[in-house]
Formats: C-alpha cells, sequence, structure tokens
C-alpha cells in the first residue's frame, strides 16, 4: 500500500517496515519518522488562508486589519474559497477606504468576484449606492459600462437605475456609462 504524502516516501510492507524511504536513517519499531509538510504546501495554505481572513476584513470593514494582512503578504486580488475577492466584499459593503487601499496594493478594478453568483466591484458598489466607493472605483480605471457575469448581465449604471441610486447613476454617466452598456 502507498503511504499518501509528496518526495519519496516509502512503501510499507506486511510487518511495517519502511522500503525506499525519503529521510533515510533507522526507523524505530516499524514507525515513519514524522515528515514536514513541503514548503510549497506550507505556502499555499497560508495564502489561502491569508486570503480568506483579507475578505472578511473587507466585510467587516476593518481597515486596520486589512493593512496588517497586506503586510503579512496577502494579495489584494486572491480570492477566498467561494471566489469572493477582497476588492468585491469591500465594494459591496461601501467601504471606500479599504477599496483604495486594495487597489493602491495592486487589486484590479474589473476583476469579476465568485463563480457567476457575484461580479465586479463597481456592479456591487453601483447596486447599493456607495456612490464614494463608486468614484473611487472609476477613478482607479474601472470600466463603467463592463457588464458583469463575463458580459452576459448588467452593467454597473443598469444596477444603479434599477436600485434608484440617481446619485450614483449620474456619476456612472458622467463617466461615460449609457444605458444598455458600453
Amino acid at each position: 500500500m502507498r503511504r499518501s504524502g509528496h518526495h519519496g516516501d516509502g512503501v510499507r510492507g506486511a510487518a511495517g517496515s519502511v522500503a525506499g524511504g525519503g529521510h533515510g536513517g533507522s526507523v524505530k519499531g516499524g514507525q515513519v519518522p514524522a515528515r514536514r509538510p513541503s514548503l510549497i504546501v506550507v505556502n499555499m495554505r497560508k495564502r489561502k488562508k491569508l486570503a480568506s481572513r483579507l475578505v472578511t476584513a473587507a466585510v467587516l470593514g476593518q481597515p486596520t486589519e486589512v493593512e496588517a494582512l497586506l503586510r503579512a503578504g496577502a494579495s489584494p486580488a486572491a480570492a477566498n474559497g467561494e471566489g469572493t475577492t477582497p476588492l468585491y466584499a469591500a465594494s459591496v459593503h461601501g467601504a471606500t477606504d479599504i477599496v483604495l487601499r486594495l487597489l493602491a496594493a495592486g487589486a484590479s478594478p474589473d476583476t469579476e468576484s465568485g463563480h457567476g453568483s457575484e461580479g465586479t466591484p463597481l456592479c456591487g458598489a453601483a447596486c447599493w449606492g456607495h456612490t464614494e466607493t463608486v468614484r473611487a472605483l472609476l477613478a482607479h480605471g474601472a470600466a463603467p459600462g463592463l457588464r458583469e457575469d463575463r458580459g452576459a448581465g448588467c452593467t454597473p449604471l443598469e444596477w444603479a437605475l434599477t436600485g434608484r441610486h440617481e446619485e450614483t447613476a449620474a456619476v456612472l454617466r458622467a463617466a461615460g456609462a449609457v444605458p444598455g452598456g458600453r
């Protein structure tokens, strides 16, 4: 039977001895020495945890935590396990200070979030009438006419009009958004 794991794990025989073990040396009592996870696996786990924590901090409106996580190496563009990006989470909640920090750290203003269930940061902010967040995203290059859902969904202007957010709609129009898209 083959042991799960990486890097030269041996095959355990019927008596519990190990043939072809990876670290060399003796094995006492038929026990396989404990192995450390590979550096790649550790880094991948760390990145996933940081991404999840960054999205949570963005949802909860915690700019100090967002800053600390970015300093610790969290990617401003990495999605959590559900596919939510920190920029989308902050945009939907109108956390303009966090949106600005994520954009400054390299998050793209037009990256879609989720697995078909969310959308672009600009659509999320426009949907809820977060005018200052819409302004921040536009100032950092968000496309005012970009349809969400890979081009099949609504535009930010359509979301603003559906929600009756006239000030947000006016900001989007001033940036070049037109009814019906691009």
